[in-house]
């Protein structure tokens, strides 16, 4: 079989990868912000961990919230663009 047979895979374009590291950064900031404010309210107050555990819970719940209502807004999205409806939902990278 030669390599001309083989189907290639499709590449990502710049703007995907793009995507995709400004979400990771995003999940990864806001963990480490929430962590660090905790950390600090748990310094000033005194003994415990109580904030820091609370705050980097809170910040991980939220950005897994925000991941899957983006996910599902697009996929909303790009399943009308296929059957050639208007988009119930406007995603946060076109404007409308």
């Amino acid at each position: 079989m030669t390599s001309a047979s083989r189907p290639q895979p499709k590449r990502a374009s710049a703007a995907e990868l793009n995507r995709g590291l400004s979400n990771g950064i995003e999940i990864a900031g806001v963990v480490l912000v929430f962590f660090g404010i905790g950390f600090g309210v748990d310094h000033w107050l005194g003994p415990g961990h109580w904030f820091t555990l609370g705050l980097t819970l809170f910040g991980i719940i939220g950005v897994f919230a925000r991941t899957w209502y983006a996910y599902a807004a697009e996929m909303d999205r790009l399943e009308a663009e296929r059957r050639g409806t208007p988009s119930p939902v406007v995603s946060e990278d076109r404007p409308a």
